[in-house]
């Protein structure tokens, strides 16, 4: 049965991204953290899983900090989102009672999952030169208002004149191109077969994503540590043939890669600088207005709803330290490195998890990239 309701879990993860049950106008509530929250009280009732004493207490310490940012933050803060962040992280208050390997997990569970999810996006992506029906990057529109998805993504993002691959099931692709990476460094951890590279390759090429390609530079120290010789020379050879191709193209083309990092106060700039340079913006702008502001800061789910005149995402640097201040911040933090070191993982994987969700999105209130963390560190039984 836990077995089930894992499986069941990591399917909806990565296949149910446009599923939800409609919770509020703008928030809709994943399949994948239902069954999360099964699965542990199943395993809580089969004695598989525990409630560590410390970590529930530097949780509670965190939410502590919450509810005084709600308290004391800006007149538009939620409730709701601070509830949600509760909701989504209190499973990281387990521990696993009996000797487990996460590696399990990843290797028998997602990898095959990853390998399905490439192999759609790719078809995907060609799939549009010979049709372009409206249901080929986005069908949410096509199923009942009661299962739609209710999050806003950028689902569909035409480059030149044809679209991005988000992996078909995904709401962006951004997060395609995450997993298409992780894909990678998954293939050479665990000598995966050599087809299921290219499969993931040319995915992370169908995506033209940079964050993936970020996520792929962390993962390449790892390759030369982890990789056996025949898929860690194939990782390194296509490493410098995209390095060959990119000089081969031309300055212009690295240049115009690197300026999309150079932020501003226009309305419209780009992804980079809106993903990762324009919310320092908020950050200065806000935190530094009163010491109680930097401490506490401006309240939950606030990030979207101060005003602005530029764009800016909301990834998790930066709406944790806007929205509960550099005191609840650093406790959460510590929550969440105490909760991982706490597990069986693999370093290398916990620390590339943290990349993805610290810096490469708005992850901290996305149930079905937490979901994928909390099976990898709370729930490793699926062998």
């Amino acid at each position: 049965m836990l077995k089930l309701l894992i499986y069941a879990s990591g399917f909806s993860a990565i296949f149910l991204n446009r599923f939800g049950l409609p919770i509020t106008n703008d928030f809709s509530l994943s399949f994948s953290y239902i069954f999360i929250y099964l699965a542990l009280a199943y395993a809580f009732k089969e004695g598989l899983v525990k409630l560590d004493v410390g970590l529930l207490l530097c949780f509670a310490a965190a939410i502590f900090s919450g509810v005084i940012s709600l308290l004391q933050g800006y007149p538009d803060k939620t409730l709701t989102s601070f509830l949600l962040l509760i909701f989504i992280y209190f499973p990281f208050t387990f521990i696993s009672v009996p000797p487990t390997s996460s590696k399990a997990t990843l290797s028998h569970l997602f990898y095959p999952m990853l390998v399905f999810l490439g192999i759609a996006g790719i078809s995907q992506f060609f799939f549009q030169f010979l049709a372009k029906p409206d249901w080929l990057f986005d069908y949410r529109p096509f199923l009942p208002l009661y299962l739609q998805n209710k999050n806003i993504m950028n689902t569909v993002i035409p480059i030149g004149s044809f679209i991005k691959s988000n992996g078909f099931f995904l709401l962006e692709p951004s997060g395609f191109s995450q997993w298409m990476a992780l894909g990678i460094f998954f293939f050479g951890a665990f000598a995966k077969p050599f087809f299921t590279f290219f499969v993931f390759l040319t995915g992370l090429i169908t995506s033209f994503s940079g964050t993936g390609i970020i996520l792929l530079l962390f993962i390449a120290p790892f390759s030369l540590l982890l990789f056996d010789s025949s898929r860690r020379s194939l990782v390194i050879f296509f490493v410098l043939l995209f390095a060959l191709g990119s000089f081969l193209a031309g300055d212009q083309l690295l240049v115009s890669r690197v300026s999309e990092f150079q932020g501003g106060t226009q309305l419209q700039t780009t992804s980079a600088a809106a993903r990762f340079i324009n919310p320092i913006i908020p950050l200065k702008e806000h935190l530094l207005k009163s010491p109680q502001l930097l401490l506490w800061g401006t309240g939950p789910g606030t990030i979207f709803r101060i005003s602005r005149d530029y764009d800016s995402h909301d990834p998790v640097w930066a709406k944790l330290f806007l929205e509960y201040g550099i005191v609840g911040g650093f406790l959460f933090l510590i929550f969440i490195f105490r909760s991982t070191v706490s597990s069986n993982g693999s370093r290398a994987v916990s620390f590339l998890f943290f990349i993805q969700w610290f810096f490469l999105g708005g992850h901290l209130l996305a149930l079905d990239v937490v979901a994928v963390y909390v099976l990898y560190y709370k729930l490793p039984f699926y062998d």
